[in-house]
């Protein structure tokens, strides 16, 4: 690099460094600075935290990186006197939330930087305290596995905590966590998936939301205890992320389609009720760390250097390719240089490829956003945050000024600099091991799809397939012919009747407007209508919705009796939910599996149970209307 560049790099980030000391607030309890964040109607809110992504932890790594290039004093004390206040936020504000980037965990690696920079050994139990109750972060509703906001994020600190403290206490905590990822992994048509969502189409693709963040935390696990088997899950959530490459756009696609306001809410209302599907099934395409291909080409150099399979070197040219043309090959300087999702962020793609390759083809792109980087401060006075509808700047790590500053220090000092998108563990001296064989592996994340059948079959061996789906439903089978018991073929078609109802699933996002605005019209035909006019109106069966009679009893297969038992199975998000159904309930809803008057399905259940005075007539006809208003509230039955 011209060392005039690179001072002029240098320069502006201590200019950044020299903004932040001036922006600290100072007290007792050390330094801190307000960052942004975005409250209701996309107003701007200031807050004080402690986490990587936009708190004081991501302020503090970008001091450590600017002393070590400068060696001034004030950035060491900053350093100190901002880890003091972390560590008296986090005694002052208990918390469940231990996500990496965004939550606790992030304040516990930051505190081990610390400690490594200060050669302090006090520091990595500052570290081991801000973590000790991160298992509750397991059992937060509504939890996430993602590595930005989720638990895959807490297990890669975990290892990083270990790597530093090497405590025999928090081996029994990664597994735990490890456990949970994969139990909660979804089986793809191909591959493996986390985090289905209202809010999305489908499983996310991408580093900081998607499937290549995770398997990147595989991967580091894999790395740490020289456990392959690892590694297979981590190719698995690469697979299905390239089941989905789409040519055309050159990209991973985004497949976030969620409404978050009452703008949205009815837009997405509006598009459902003019039957224009298109709208919930298009992805997006984004060219970022969060999504697309920058983040998912990180993920696949670490794969390419620890499986050294060309299919992922593929990755990083096609991600390389991507990000070159959205972020170097414009000559726009007029763009958010931001970590999370602007240039600066992007360019650091082209960063770890040269550390990994050498070729300075990389280092010559990310010079060219360095430069239009330092031209577009020059002529604006202000850099944009990554929060496109601010005005203002920011300056935490990940959206604003201190994420700037980073990337150029990167970009000075390349090979020393850590990456801050994907925090690597390289501390890999270990004397323990954690072995979970490949077939355990396979066990658990078939079991959240077929556990009734598993319970009653004793020989299981999974069969080795490419497709890990077909080998689950392969290798089940066996077992269920060796068994060779009626009771138990019956639950195994079952549960495979669950997983091609949850197939049908187009959009996890059409799914959940369609619940909402179907049960709406149907309150509003029990609101408008009498027995004569709901029973005249045309009603079906939800289309993902399904009706079941069988011998055995499905649901609760601890009752071994034979007879008749009437189910419904209705898809999720995350699991099939399912009903007992009474008889006569049965009887009703499946008079609808095709378009149908009630009338109709009225009759038929009046001549099956050959009622003949009026009396009994208006008693079967009151019950009909009630399973049918029933149904209506609960969206199993839609207008026709």
């Amino acid at each position: 690099m011209d060392n005039n560049l690179k001072k002029e790099l240098l320069a502006e980030a201590v200019r950044i460094g020299d903004d932040l000391l001036d922006r600290a607030e100072i007290d007792e309890h050390g330094y801190s600075w307000k960052t942004m964040g975005m409250g209701e109607n996309q107003s701007v809110v200031w807050n004080k935290s402690e986490g990587i992504y936009s708190g004081a932890s991501g302020i503090i790594l970008f001091f450590i990186e600017l002393y070590k290039q400068t060696s001034d004093g004030k950035y060491l004390e900053a350093i100190k006197e901002g880890s003091r206040w972390i560590e008296h936020f986090c005694q002052q504000n208990p918390t469940g939330y231990y996500a990496f980037f965004t939550g606790r965990m992030g304040a516990s690696y930051t505190m081990l930087q610390v400690g490594e920079l200060l050669n302090d050994s006090s520091y990595k139990q500052k570290a081991l305290v801000i973590a000790k109750d991160c298992e509750q972060f397991l059992e937060m509703p509504n939890g996430i596995d993602d590595l930005i906001n989720g638990t895959s994020g807490t297990l890669l600190g975990l290892l990083h905590l270990h790597a530093h403290t090497q405590e025999h206490y928090l081996l029994s905590t990664i597994k735990k966590f490890t456990e949970h990822l994969i139990e909660s992994a979804h089986l793809g048509s191909e591959g493996l998936y986390w985090d289905r969502s209202s809010k999305n189409i489908r499983g996310l693709c991408g580093f900081s939301h998607g499937a290549s963040g995770i398997g990147y935390v595989f991967l580091e696990l894999g790395k740490y205890f020289g456990n392959k088997d690892f590694y297979w899950l981590a190719e698995q959530a690469f697979t299905y992320e390239n089941h989905y490459y789409n040519k055309e756009m050159e990209n991973w696609p985004d497949f976030r389609k969620g409404y978050f306001d009452d703008k949205t809410l009815k837009e997405h209302k509006e598009e459902y009720s003019k039957g224009n599907k298109s709208f919930f099934t298009s992805p997006g395409n984004m060219s970022a760390w969060c999504h697309g291909a920058p983040g998912i080409g990180l993920s696949r150099l670490t794969a390419y250097e620890l499986l050294n399979d060309q299919k992922y070197k593929k990755d990083v040219e096609r991600a390389i390719a991507q990000t070159h043309k959205v972020t170097v090959a414009p000559e726009n300087i007029n763009t958010s240089y931001a970590v999370c999702h602007g240039g600066g962020g992007n360019a650091m793609l082209f960063l770890e490829a040269y550390r990994q390759s050498g070729e300075d083809k990389y280092l010559e792109y990310t010079e060219k956003v360095g430069v239009n980087g330092l031209e577009f401060i020059k002529e604006q006075g202000k850099y944009i945050s990554g929060y496109a509808k601010a005005d203002i700047e920011d300056y935490s790590l990940f959206m604003g000024n201190a994420g700037v500053g980073y990337f150029y220090l990167q970009l000075c000092e390349p090979l020393k600099t850590p990456s801050i998108l994907k925090p690597d563990v390289t501390n890999t001296t270990l004397k323990v091991s954690f072995d979970l064989p490949i077939n355990t592996i396979k066990t658990k994340i078939a079991s959240s799809y077929f556990s009734k059948t598993m319970s009653l079959c004793s020989a299981l061996e999974l069969e080795e397939k490419e497709n890990i789906l077909q080998g689950i439903v392969d290798g089940i089978s066996k077992a269920v012919e060796v068994a060779n018991d009626e009771r138990t073929t019956t639950i195994f078609n079952y549960e495979k009747e669950a997983l091609a109802l949850q197939s049908t699933i187009e959009s996890d996002s059409y799914l959940q407007i369609s619940n909402i605005v179907e049960v709406e019209r149907n309150v509003i035909l029990m609101e408008k209508s009498d027995n004569h006019l709901l029973l005249s109106t045309p009603l079906q069966i939800n289309k993902y919705a399904k009706l079941l009679n069988t011998e055995w009893d499905c649901i609760n297969i601890e009752n071994k009796e034979k007879e008749d038992y009437y189910s419904l199975s209705i898809a999720g998000f995350d699991k099939v939910k399912e009903h007992e159904l009474s008889q006569f309930s049965y009887l009703v809803l499946s008079g609808f599996e095709t378009p149908k008057k009630g009338y109709y399905v009225l009759g038929e259940i009046i001549t099956m149970y050959e009622a003949t005075s009026e009396e009994d007539k208006k008693k079967i006809e009151d019950s009909v209307v009630n399973q049918i208003e029933e149904a209506l509230r609960s969206g199993i039955l839609v207008n026709a």
